[in-house]
């Protein structure tokens, strides 16, 4: 542990659990995704009763990821959590979203639940925040998401590939552009 104060105690999260007493802030990051569907509502009960703010995050509809059962869009657990008055308010994308040295998955996914009308909820609203008005809007995907990027830079040795092959290619008779790749490298090398 980082704190030889912090207790730590292992709970199988598919089973309703429970702290002694409220704690200010329950953070469930990255979790709730590896737990079948049908437990998602009672997890999402067992975190509102620790705290009035949770800090969470959930891989959204396919994001993909070792043993993701229970990826959803954000406005589901939204709802989730709306059924026991604690509502979403977007903090963090907006000042992480463009911020590359975070995994595009935090930079999406991470909102602060606050339980309406608690000292917390008083608290973010006296400091000139709102709740999400429109939960949909949750639901944006990050560019990085889509794969986009990544896909174009794995394409990219096959595209330069293709291209060699037509630049060497004369008349229909192929050149062995692989040769003179080689010549090139040594070339450059000296």
């Amino acid at each position: 542990m980082i704190d030889d104060a912090i207790e730590f105690q292992g709970i199988d999260l598919s089973k309703p659990f429970f702290v002694p007493e409220k704690v200010d802030l329950t953070i469930s990051v990255e979790v709730a995704e590896h737990l079948e569907p049908k437990v998602a509502p009672q997890f999402v009960r067992c975190l509102t009763e620790c705290s009035d703010m949770i800090l969470f995050s959930a891989a959204y509809l396919n994001q993909g990821g070792t043993n993701h059962i229970n990826e959803q869009q954000h406005s589901y657990w939204a709802k989730l959590f709306a059924a026991h008055d604690f509502y979403p308010f977007d903090l963090f994308r907006p000042i992480f979203w463009g911020n590359e040295d975070i995994a595009y998955w935090y930079r999406q996914n991470v909102f602060l639940y606050i339980r309406k009308n608690s000292s917390a909820w008083q608290l973010i609203v006296n400091s000139g925040h709102k709740n999400m008005a429109d939960i949909n809007f949750m639901n944006c995907i990050h560019p990085d998401a889509l794969g986009f990027s990544s896909h174009l830079v794995a394409l990219f040795p096959s595209f330069i590939q293709a291209i060699r092959k037509r630049l060497f290619t004369v008349k229909g008779k192929k050149n062995n552009y692989a040769e003179l790749d080689q010549g090139r490298r040594q070339s450059t090398q000296k």
